[in-house]
């Protein structure tokens, strides 16, 4: 399975897992021939809204946010953003010997 397939599974994931929780959710659409996958801000992947609250998520897949990516993102936050607004990095696990760690991790920014 080529990484672009493996990601556009894992955005189907998570946005279903959204959706079961009550969540709205819009999610980037994928490359065609005419057109490029363009993400939320250039950053994100899903847009999640539920009473007021919007959560903004990237999705990986065996991948943490390094110390770059955690201060980008906390940098566009307090620029444009108010304190009902939530950025989140999730990292599918499905690589290494130890089941326990497979699946979600979630973080928040």
């Amino acid at each position: 399975m080529n990484t672009r397939t493996k990601g556009r599974l894992l955005e189907l994931r998570a946005e279903k897992e959204l959706n079961l929780d009550d969540w709205i959710t819009y999610r980037v659409k994928g490359t065609t021939r005419f057109n490029k996958n363009v993400d939320i801000f250039g950053e994100f992947d899903i847009l999640a809204v539920k009473k007021g609250i919007h959560k903004y998520i990237q999705i990986k897949a065996n991948q943490k946010p390094g110390p770059k990516d955690i201060a980008r993102l906390k940098e566009l936050h307090k620029k444009y953003f108010g304190p009902k607004t939530v950025f989140e990095w999730w990292t599918y696990w499905n690589r290494g010997k130890r089941k326990s760690k497979q699946g979600w991790e979630k973080i928040l920014i």
